[in-house]
């Protein structure tokens, strides 16, 4: 598993005051295709916080069907977690502490539909009008790419630039 590292404070592990653990997932259809999150324009994948006393695989189900309205069952697979990112943050926020935030990534192979009566959206995402679609590889790199290259908002430069790395990841270890 590749772990990518971002610490521009140069913080060790003992400096941290906050964990945030996150999944995101690869969810590929038999067409390879990508399903993509739409939001404030820019593109993710379907995840988000790992809840306190959850493990990794209940978290990825939970996210998954509140964000594309898909319940994954015993014919879907979801692999070990390929890629990691961790961001050491100093002040996060202004706040006041030092955070650490890890993304595991994971590939799920399902060929299940988003259905949008079975979403359930926190209010920024409802804000943000969080959509999900297939896309094909291609169109999944060349999005992604577009919004890293010319997004206005930072934030979703960032995404953009570690699904890339993810990506590029799964495509180099085959993980697919």
């Amino acid at each position: 598993m590749e772990t990518f590292i971002i610490n521009p404070d140069n913080l060790v592990d003992s400096d941290i005051d906050e964990v945030v653990v996150r999944v995101k997932n690869f969810i590929i259809n038999n067409n390879r295709e990508v399903l993509v999150a739409f939001s404030n324009n820019g593109v993710q994948l379907p995840g988000g916080h790992v809840e306190v006393g959850e493990n990794f695989e209940s978290a990825i189900r939970r996210e998954i069907l509140e964000e594309a309205g898909i319940a994954l069952d015993n014919k879907d697979t979801i692999s070990e977690c390929f890629f990691v990112t961790k961001y050491y943050k100093k002040n996060y926020h202004g706040l006041g502490h030092n955070r650490l935030t890890q993304i595991n990534y994971y590939v799920i192979h399902s060929d299940k539909q988003p259905d949008i009566r079975k979403v359930s959206l926190t209010d920024t995402e409802k804000q943000h009008h969080l959509n999900v679609k297939f896309l094909t590889f291609g169109e999944f790199e060349n999005t992604t790419k577009n919004v890293f290259e010319n997004a206005e908002d930072e934030g979703n430069r960032v995404i953009a630039g570690e699904m890339l790395r993810a990506w590029n990841e799964l495509k180099c270890g085959n993980v697919e």
